[in-house]
């Protein structure tokens, strides 16, 4: 299914900065944060690696690897798909896609749980669809993933 875009406005750049650090191999690490209304909230070390990046498509995928899992023994293996924020072929708003279609308010309250993600960014995007002429000259890259499948998975993962 063909995703609907606006029309990118005049003042709006092609794209953000290249990246040198976003390339095939390159690993990164962090927490990943899950929270439910049936679960407590769990912190998980992750460390996500690159193995593929295509910026002329504003596409990379990778896997992500999960530590200290209360519900898995062993660190949990995960294969993503990802599209970078660059105003040509993604914006900030997720529209309908991966099953999901949350609101542009939605998106806003998401984006703005990470670094980087400005006020003056987030009045950007709501002034001019999604795109953000910061973009050229943020120090900070966004990427939507989307995990698509377990890897290696060696007990039942449905309570994941």
């Amino acid at each position: 299914m063909e995703e609907e875009r606006e029309a990118v406005p005049a003042t709006v750049p092609s794209s953000p900065a290249s990246c040198s650090f976003l390339f095939p191999g390159r690993s990164f690490t962090g927490q990943q944060r899950l929270s439910s209304p049936h679960r407590p909230q769990e912190d998980w070390a992750v460390t996500a690696t690159i193995y593929s990046c295509d910026l002329a498509r504003g596409r990379v995928t990778g896997s992500m690897v999960a530590q200290n899992s209360p519900l898995a023994k062993r660190p949990i293996v995960t294969y993503f798909e990802g599209e970078i924020i660059d105003n040509i072929n993604h914006t900030f708003w997720t529209g309908c896609k991966w099953g999901t279609s949350p609101s542009r308010e939605t998106d806003v309250r998401y984006w703005s749980r990470c670094p980087g993600f400005t006020s003056s960014l987030r009045a950007a995007i709501v002034h001019n669809g999604g795109r953000a002429q910061q973009l050229s000259s943020c120090t900070h890259l966004f990427m939507r993933w989307k995990e698509c499948f377990f890897v290696d998975v060696p007990q039942p993962c449905e309570n994941l």
